[in-house]
């Protein structure tokens, strides 16, 4: 609490002070005595910075000036207008490092950094405190502004323009103030990874890709003064911290242009339209929350819950973001009854994330040409029941102890289901038309009672050994099972029907376990010739049992000793 205390009265002095800031900070650095002129004592911006003293002031005057910079010691460097004086990066790295405290950046054109989406930009500030960046356009770099590891700095009244990832990134950078910059068609307008404690104010995005977003793992990384007076797309962006009980919906809260949740409980969120954010709706540390009937459109992640439990994501339209819905280390979760569509990465992500219910979504098309998933949860104990999981490049990847149960899952580019993980339970679900029905990697599953038709491959068993598959539809694939290296698995009354040309392939032969012994029998082979006229453990005594008097050979190590003469039901 007296850290809160202490931030809540660092804000209350820092808007204060921006009116006399706004208004004489220029003006005093100008006629300040000790002024270098570039290019009249200096033809380059760096040969003034070498021969400034500190707390000098350096004047570069109209023109363009292909130089990148290192300021490494506490100068005012300022051009004779923001439009008059460029300086151009010619696409080499950062266009203006500062690694020294105490430096004024203003009125200049900075454009053209390298393409390094992590450590380039117009301006970096590299762990240094108390510098101000004011009235300067940044345009066309990989990051306009870059703070990594800086503290106690300014960015104030800039034009961040058409950079390709973030117009302002913060990493690890704490208790900073950004004030009225405007941030337009930029990859993402103003980014916070890991920071805390910094101020926002006035800032206007507009016409970015993603306007906002924060990232973090702690709760202090999310405790950040960002008010009502940001803009989003001319909604302002709520951002809320240790609330409880509100009802957010079009007559509580008309215009929202971002909305997070920080630390909050028992809230209701109902019929919102958030789009073009970092994340549609951010949740951290939150509990008991519900978003019903959200539409969630182009942005990075529709939804992200970071270490936020019981909460419920319901009768959502999720659609055409990188990422639908994103959990990280998030339990006791449920998503239900959701249309989570045309997402460019994955549907549903389940990141460390346990005990989470997937339930009754259509979940469809998400992915790309060369990846993705439907619903990718490399995680465990979670349920994953009664969806439809439709035309993904792949249908769903699971970590392991989790449960699919009664899933429709069709038309995958490549794998339906995927367990990359031990210990699941695959179970009643319609898994058909996909390259591989269930592809399998792990060990110690089980898979039973599914319906398999249709795919390229109905079962891939990889390099894997103690699942059990029983009781299992595979019909009409091109290859009932498929074994690489796979052995020790127990096979058994499975209905293998007109997988053509292979019911099975085990090349190269390992030897897996086809039967449960007599009298429970093994498997229905639709290609199987042979009779049943003969009964017992050896199929030598009178009268038939329906099992065949002869085994069905699949190669040297694999048969099936007690073949059904009928399908399993």
């Amino acid at each position: 609490m007296e850290s809160l205390r202490k931030f809540a009265s660092r804000n209350m002095l820092t808007l204060l002070f921006i009116g006399v800031l706004i208004v004489t900070l220029t003006f005093v650095f100008l006629i300040r005595p000790g002024t270098i002129v570039v290019p009249e004592d200096y033809p380059t911006i760096q040969e003034a910075i070498k021969a400034a003293t500190p707390g000098e002031t350096i004047f570069v005057k109209e023109g363009i000036y292909y130089e990148n910079l290192i300021i490494d010691k506490s100068v005012r460097l300022i051009g004779e207008g923001a439009n008059r004086t460029i300086i151009d990066g010619q696409r080499k790295g950062v266009v203006i490092k500062v690694t020294a405290n105490d430096v004024f950046i203003g009125n200049l054109t900075i454009r053209n950094s390298g393409l390094a989406a992590a450590i380039d930009a117009g301006i970096k500030l590299d762990s240094v405190e108390n510098c101000i960046i004011s009235n300067n356009v940044l345009l066309n770099n990989s990051n306009g502004i870059l703070l990594s590891s800086s503290f106690n700095n300014t960015i104030i009244k800039n034009k961040v323009v058409a950079n390709r990832n973030a117009g302002i990134c913060f990493q690890k950078s704490d208790r900073n103030d950004v004030l009225e910059n405007n941030l337009t068609e930029n990859e993402v307008g103003i980014s916070l990874s890991f920071s805390k404690e910094n101020i926002l104010r006035r800032n206007i995005m507009v016409r970015n890709k993603y306007n906002f977003g924060v990232w973090g793992e702690t709760l202090s990384d999310f405790v950040n003064d960002v008010d009502i007076s940001n803009m989003v797309n001319n909604k302002p962006i709520y951002y809320f911290i240790n609330k409880r009980g509100l009802v957010i919906n079009h007559q509580t809260f008309p215009s929202i242009g971002y909305l997070a949740l920080i630390n909050c409980s028992n809230m209701m969120v109902q019929g919102l339209s958030l789009t073009d954010n970092i994340q549609g709706v951010l949740l951290a540390f939150a509990q008991n929350i519900t978003l019903k009937d959200l539409s969630l459109r182009s942005n990075f992640h529709g939804v992200s819950l970071i270490h936020s439990s019981n909460n419920i994501i319901s009768g959502g339209e999720i659609r055409g973001n990188a990422h639908g819905v994103w959990l990280d280390s998030s339990s006791n979760n449920t998503i239900s009854w959701n249309n989570v569509e045309s997402n460019s990465e994955n549907g549903v992500t389940l990141s460390d994330s346990y005990w989470n219910t997937i339930l009754c979504n259509n979940i469809v098309a998400n992915g790309g040409t060369y990846g993705g998933f439907g619903a990718d949860i490399p995680s465990s104990f979670n349920i994953i029941i009664k969806n439809k999981i439709l035309n993904n490049f792949c249908g769903i990847k699971v970590g392991s102890n989790n449960t699919i149960l009664e899933n429709v899952i069709s038309g995958s580019s490549r794998s339906g289901i995927n367990l990359g993980g031990h210990g699941n339970v695959v179970s009643k679900n319609n898994v058909t038309n996909n390259l591989e029905g269930i592809h399998v990697e792990s060990e110690c599953n089980v898979i039973s009672r599914n319906y398999i038709a249709n795919n390229l491959v109905g079962i891939y068993l990889y390099f894997t050994s103690s699942n059990i598959i029983i009781e299992n539809n595979i019909t009409a694939n091109r290859a009932g099972i498929l074994f690489e290296y796979a052995y020790n698995n127990v096979i058994y009354h499975n209905n293998f029907i007109g997988n053509v040309p292979e019911q099975v392939n085990t090349s190269p032969a390992q030897p897996n376990t086809w039967d449960d012994g007599y009298p429970s029998g093994g498997n229905y082979w639709s290609n199987y010739t042979g009779i049943d006229e003969y009964s017992g453990p050896s199929q030598n005594e009178t009268g038939s049992d329906g099992i065949g008097d002869t085994p069905y050979v699949i190669d040297e190590n694999n048969t099936d000793r007690y073949p059904l003469m009928a399908p399993f039901s």
